[in-house]
C-alpha cells in the first residue's frame, strides 16, 4: 500500500482532521471497552441485545462495522483486526479510505440510503452472529433502526457513533481544541435554514 496516499487524504480532509481525530479517539476507546475482554462482563447490560444468544461472548470474535472504510472506520477496523477480531465491513464502496480497511476485513457493499432489505450483500451474512456491530454510517435514524431490526438477535452489542459532520456547520468561537459542545447548530435562524436546505 503506497504511503503517498496518506498525504493526499490529509490534504483532502483539511480542517476536518482535528474533529476526526477527536472522534476517532472516542471510537477507539469505545471499541477497546467493548472488545477488550472475552467476557464483556464489565459493560453495562443496557448496551446488550436481550434477544442475542448468550454464547456470543464465549469465543465469538466476529465484528460487523457499518461504514468501515471512512477515516474513523478504517482505523477502527485496523485496530480490531490487530487485536485478532474477524471484521466484516459494510459500506457504499467509496474508495476514499478503502485502501486502508479492505486489507483487514471482509468487505460487503450496500448503500444505507436505500432499503437494506434490498441489499444483496447482506444475504452473505446469512444468520451469522456478531459479538458487536459498530455503526459509523447511520446518518438517518431510519437507517440505524433498520440495521438494528435486521440484525436483532445476531449481536450482543450495538455501538452507534454519530458523524463528525456536525462540526462542519458549528459556530466554533475559540481557537482551542474542539469540544463536544462545539457541535451545536448555529444560533442564527437564517443560517440554520440555509444549512437544512443544503
Amino acid at each position: 500500500v503506497p504511503r503517498a496516499s496518506e498525504a493526499v487524504q490529509k490534504r483532502r480532509t483539511g480542517a476536518q482532521m482535528p474533529h476526526q481525530r477527536w472522534l476517532l479517539l472516542t471510537v477507539l476507546l469505545v471499541v477497546t471497552a467493548c472488545c477488550a475482554s472475552p467476557s464483556l462482563a464489565h459493560l453495562n447490560s443496557r448496551y446488550a441485545d436481550p434477544d442475542a444468544p448468550r454464547d456470543h461472548s464465549e469465543g465469538n470474535r466476529d465484528i460487523l462495522v457499518l461504514g468501515g472504510n471512512g477515516f474513523i472506520g478504517s482505523h477502527t477496523v485496523e485496530r480490531l483486526a490487530s487485536r485478532g477480531y474477524n471484521v466484516t465491513t459494510l459500506h457504499r464502496n467509496n474508495t476514499y479510505w478503502q485502501w486502508h480497511s479492505s486489507h483487514h476485513s471482509r468487505v460487503l457493499t450496500c448503500d444505507r440510503n436505500f432499503d437494506l432489505t434490498d441489499c444483496a450483500s447482506l444475504s452473505q451474512l446469512e444468520a451469522r452472529p456478531f459479538l458487536a456491530v459498530i455503526d459509523l454510517s447511520g446518518y438517518a435514524d431510519v437507517a440505524v433502526m433498520q440495521s438494528v431490526q435486521l440484525l436483532t438477535g445476531r449481536f450482543q452489542y450495538y455501538v452507534y457513533l454519530s458523524t463528525d459532520s456536525v462540526y462542519d456547520v458549528s459556530d466554533k468561537r475559540h481557537a482551542g481544541r474542539s469540544r463536544e459542545s462545539d457541535g451545536a447548530f448555529p444560533s442564527d435562524a437564517a443560517l440554520r435554514n440555509r444549512l437544512r436546505a443544503g
